[in-house]
C-alpha cells in the first residue's frame, strides 16, 4: 500500500480499505517465501563537490568511469559468492556501461522485446552464474524469476514501492532455493546517502535482517 496520504486515499476510493494483512517476514516465518538478508555497501567517493540536487549527483554517479568499474568488480565478487544475480540500475546509458565491464552479461530494458525478457527470467532456473542488469522500471515488479539468489540495487532512490517491490524479485522460492542475499549499494555523497536512511527505514519496518554496512573506496 502506498506510504503517502494521497496515494493512499486514492487506492482506497478505487479498491476499499485493507480488510487482512500478512506481512513479508510472516510469510518468510512459515517457509512460503525465501529468507533474506541485506547487505549495505557505501561507495566512498573522491570528489569533495557538493551537488546541490539528487539529479545533479545521481548524474555524476552514473557516469564516473572509477564508480562504474567498482560498481562491475563488485557485481561479479558477489556473483562468484552467491551465485544467479539480478541488478538493477536506474539507466540505460549505467547498464549498457556495466554490461560492457562484465562479461557475458545480459542487459535488459524497456525496448527489449517481452519474449526476450521472458526468455532471460526463465535462464534463472538453468544456470547457477548469470549476471542480468535490468532497469528498475522494467524489473521491480510484474515478473516472477525463481531462483535469484543475490540482487543488486544501485542507488535505488527513497522510493517505498520501488525498494520493497524490487526485494520482492528475490524472496520467490524455487528448487533449490530459500535464501536471497540482497545488496544495496549507495554513496556516501549527501543525497544518495539521506535515501539509504530512508530505504532502511523501509528496512526496519519489513523486518528484514540488516548487515553492517561494508564501506568500498573509489
Amino acid at each position: 500500500m502506498p506510504k503517502d496520504k494521497v496515494g493512499l486515499t486514492t487506492l482506497e476510493g478505487s479498491i476499499g480499505g485493507v480488510l487482512y494483512s500478512i506481512t513479508a517476514a510472516e510469510l518468510i516465518a512459515m517457509g512460503y517465501l525465501s529468507e533474506v538478508e541485506i547487505e549495505p555497501v557505501e561507495v566512498q567517493e573522491s570528489v569533495e563537490e557538493e551537488f546541490p540536487d539528487f539529479q545533479s549527483e545521481r548524474a555524476y554517479l552514473q557516469r564516473s568511469p572509477e564508480r562504474l568499474d567498482l560498481l562491475a568488480d563488485l557485481i561479479i565478487d558477489r556473483a562468484q559468492t552467491y551465485g544467479n544475480t539480478l541488478v538493477l540500475v536506474n539507466s540505460i546509458k549505467q547498464g549498457e556501461r556495466l554490461q560492457a565491464l562484465i562479461k557475458d552479461s545480459v542487459f535488459l530494458r524497456g525496448a527489449t522485446a517481452k519474449d526476450v525478457r521472458a526468455e532471460w527470467y526463465s535462464v534463472f532456473a538453468e544456470r547457477d552464474d548469470l549476471i542480468v542488469i535490468a532497469t528498475f522500471g522494467i524489473a521491480s515488479i510484474g515478473i516472477s524469476i525463481d531462483r535469484v539468489f543475490n540482487l543488486m540495487m544501485i542507488d535505488a532512490g527513497k522510493s517505498f514501492r520501488r525498494c520493497i517491490q524490487s526485494i520482492g524479485r528475490s524472496l520467490r522460492k524455487g528448487g533449490d532455493k530459500s535464501r536471497a542475499h540482497c545488496v544495496d549499494v549507495h554513496s556516501k555523497l549527501k543525497w544518495s546517502k539521506k535515501h539509504f536512511r530512508e530505504r532502511s527505514k523501509f528496512f526496519k519496518e519489513a523486518q528484514y535482517p540488516v548487515l553492517k554496512t561494508v564501506k568500498v573506496h573509489v
